[in-house]
């Protein structure tokens, strides 16, 4: 019986170490696909970000000025 519990514990611990080095894997082959972006890129993308919220900014202006001159 003591021979059963010990093999059944060997095939849990084995299960275990199957996915924890499947989790390291997954994780490593993430990480390699993972790659830094160029200073340049931040900056272009944060710029882009601007102008566009600057420019929903400025159309949501006009859709409540146009709002309250229909309103009187």
């Amino acid at each position: 019986m003591s021979e059963k519990r010990d093999n059944n514990k060997e095939d849990e611990s084995d299960e275990e170490d199957l996915r924890l080095n499947a989790m390291v894997e997954s994780a490593a082959a993430a990480d390699q696909k993972l790659q830094p972006v160029p200073k340049e890129e931040v900056n272009k993308l944060m710029e882009q970000a601007k102008k566009s919220h600057e420019l929903e900014n400025k159309q949501k202006k006009t859709a409540d000025s146009n709002n309250k001159k229909k309103a009187t």
